[in-house]
């Protein structure tokens, strides 16, 4: 998928037969969107409710009203809490202006993200918040600025916690070290 300049790309193989992650990309009016959430647990319960989530932001982000990313997110969160409090959901949610340049992000208990620059620097982009779902959480929104050749990396837990050979995860360190 491209919005002018942005390029996505993306790969998902799920852990087990099934799982609770998933992701959408979305792009009009200058605008690009990109979500990646991952639900508690394995398998089916947390692929559907990963479904129901993908449903409600479907429907959510087609209402006028709530095109802002934070009505967005909040109408997640609500959706989520109605389920019990079972599963919660980790995510990073982005909002690139492509026009600008800049990128909001909103943490929710999620990995960081990576960012190459165009000359091989490797940033680390953090934005704390706690997990949709979670009674009391707060979501937080944090602002970084992109340049031409800027590449980002965006995951869930799945990719750093990759058995090798040696039955040891790949770790944040050696997910770094890979994309570095």
């Amino acid at each position: 998928f491209e919005i002018n300049p942005f390029k996505v790309e993306g790969f998902f193989r799920p852990a087990t037969q099934c799982g609770g992650d998933w992701w959408w990309y979305q792009g009009n009016d200058g605008k690009l969107r990109v979500l990646v959430t991952d639900v508690t647990g394995h398998g089916p319960a947390s692929a559907m409710v990963a479904t129901a989530v993908a449903t409600t932001f479907q429907n959510v982000q087609d209402m006028e009203s709530y095109s802002d990313m934070e009505d967005i997110i909040s109408s997640l969160d609500k959706s989520i809490r109605r389920m019990g409090d079972e599963y919660w959901l980790s995510m990073n949610a982005l909002e690139i202006d492509t026009q600008k340049g800049s990128l909001q992000l909103w943490g929710a208990g999620a990995p960081p993200l990576f960012r190459m620059n165009s000359q091989g620097k490797l940033d680390v982009l953090k934005s704390p918040g706690d997990p949709i779902g979670l009674q009391g959480g707060q979501i937080k929104r944090s602002e970084f600025s992109l340049s031409p050749g800027d590449r980002l990396m965006i995951f869930t837990d799945g990719l750093y916690e990759f058995k090798k050979e040696n039955s040891k995860n790949f770790g944040m360190k050696g997910l770094y070290e890979l994309f570095a």
